[in-house]
């Protein structure tokens, strides 16, 4: 699904595989599904990569602060 979203495969492969990898084709399927525009799709994916990355490496150790 990333592939209709992100044409270079290096930025896909960037996606998939990050901690967000294996929930983005069910979470751009979820937006899809909604009606979401093509761009708006795009930036949510974005967002949601690079906030379940900074969760995965930060807030495990701001969790037990």
């Amino acid at each position: 699904m990333l592939t209709s979203y992100f044409k270079r495969q290096t930025t896909q492969a960037t996606y998939y595989s990050g901690p967000a990898g294996p929930y983005l084709d069910a979470f751009t399927s979820w937006l899809e599904q909604r009606g979401y525009l093509h761009e708006s799709i795009r930036r949510r994916l974005q967002g949601a990569a690079q906030f379940v990355t900074w969760a995965h490496y930060v807030a495990p150790s701001v969790m037990w602060r």
